[in-house]
């Protein structure tokens, strides 16, 4: 991949990262802007649409095809592609092996009150359910964070799901940021693409 981008601000790097870009997007964690951003400098991308779980997007046509689903019916168009996003899990790592993985990450208690107040204001779900009802629904994961890097994403969840989210987030992602800091991460990348 050629690089065509100007470096930012305070980001000279010692070399041309040449990597496939894969950004695990955890929801209301900022992605979306980062994905914006970064899918409009780097021509040869995909999203991997559809939500983490089938029954955690929007509450029409429940249950839903993941983006799991999408890759899996779309694989060969995908694994040509410098830039993958989504909302995927860690399932998919052994096939990206050899890129570039980011991600961005919020406080699991505040990231749940933003998209339970999003899912509400954009009438996803019905104004009155309550946060309890949405975790009992399905409409909102008990812990995202958890899940997407855990890869359980159907049984309950435990505390060694919980270890084994860390350790995939210690192991297998090459940059986390947090989510306040995206415009870092968007910095960074482009510095190095």
């Amino acid at each position: 991949m050629s690089s065509n981008f100007i470096i930012c601000k305070g980001y000279i790097p010692s070399f041309i990262e040449k990597r496939r870009l894969i950004f695990y997007h955890i929801p209301k964690c900022a992605g979306t802007s980062v994905c914006n951003v970064l899918s409009s400098l780097i021509n040869n991308n995909v999203r991997l649409l559809g939500p983490l779980t089938p029954n955690s997007g929007f509450s029409v046509n429940r249950p839903q095809f993941t983006s799991e689903d999408f890759f899996s019916s779309e694989k060969e168009n995908v694994l040509n592609k410098s830039f993958i996003y989504g909302h995927f899990s860690i399932n998919l790592y052994n096939y990206f092996l050899n890129s570039l993985s980011i991600t961005l990450i919020r406080n699991p208690v505040d990231r749940t009150f933003s998209h339970y107040n999003y899912q509400r204001q954009r009438k996803i779900i019905h104004p009155e359910n309550s946060l309890k009802e949405c975790f009992d629904e399905g409409y909102i994961l008990d812990n995202t964070i958890t899940r997407q890097f855990s890869g359980n994403l159907h049984n309950n969840i435990n505390i060694n799901d919980y270890e084994l989210a860390l350790e995939n987030l210690r192991k297998k992602i090459d940059l986390i940021f947090d989510f306040q800091d995206a415009s870092s991460l968007i910095n960074y990348i482009i510095s190095i693409y």
